[in-house]
């Protein structure tokens, strides 16, 4: 068999098709935890742990919930996209 080879980041060898197969998984799963950010049932769920956290605790006293949460699903996509652009590049 002519399999092309990718090694891990641990050292174990798996085949390409294998390896953008759980590249593809991971970011579909990833993405659909930020799309998820946008309804308001999610953003009041998460509204306690912002308040009280020691980085985003003045951003509700300046901009409504959601908007805090539809930032924060940007950024988490945004993020993830440029992650996977970088790691492909040294495939």
């Amino acid at each position: 068999m002519n399999e092309t080879i990718v090694k891990t980041d641990q050292g174990n060898l798996i085949g390409k098709e294998e390896y953008y197969i759980l590249l593809l998984g991971t970011s579909l799963m990833l993405m659909w935890i930020a799309v998820f950010r946008i309804f308001p049932t999610e953003a009041n769920i998460l509204k306690p742990l912002l308040e009280n956290h020691l980085v985003t605790f003045f951003v509700y006293n300046k901009v409504h919930n959601q908007t805090v949460n539809d930032t924060i699903g940007v950024i988490e996509i945004i993020l993830q996209d440029c992650y996977y652009l970088v790691r492909n590049l040294h495939h």
